[in-house]
């Protein structure tokens, strides 16, 4: 939200210094661009510890916050011990998503202790290939 002001302020300011609308845009679609890459590195990262991670069977256990995170994420029981998620968790249908009474299929990382559930499996992999299109979109344009 910091962010939206701030952005909003500068353009305000441009606009009173007379900057023209065409470097304004500019300006905004550079930094959309730049935070596209940032995406792209932070879902590349996820991608490759879920490549080095191990496929097991767990057991939903809880949702909580991670140790030293703010956010609620899903734990999964791993060969006896309760392994975070490495996204956080999906609020909505939270009781049809995640139960008890079944069995799960995650991919483990024993090095970062995290656990990828289906639904983090799918938020890295879509979340890298979305992010890598609209980088290599906005690339387009400048060049």
């Amino acid at each position: 939200m910091e962010f939206m002001v701030v952005l909003i302020i500068a353009i305000v300011i441009c606009l009173i210094l007379n900057v023209s609308l065409y470097y304004i845009l500019s300006g905004i679609l550079i930094l959309v661009g730049i935070i596209t890459v940032l995406f792209s590195v932070s879902f590349l990262y996820c991608f490759i510890v879920l490549l080095c991670s191990k496929c097991k069977e767990a057991e939903f256990v809880r949702i909580g916050p991670a140790k030293g995170e703010r956010f609620q994420v899903a734990f999964y029981m791993v060969d006896g011990e309760a392994y975070p998620c490495m996204f956080p968790r999906e609020a909505i249908l939270e009781d049809k998503l995640y139960r008890k009474d079944r069995k799960y299929r995650v991919m483990w990382n024993s090095r970062k202790g995290k656990v990828f559930d289906r639904y983090a499996c799918m938020t890295c992999v879509l979340g890298l290939l979305v992010s890598v299109a609209l980088s290599v979109g906005i690339a387009y344009v400048f060049l």
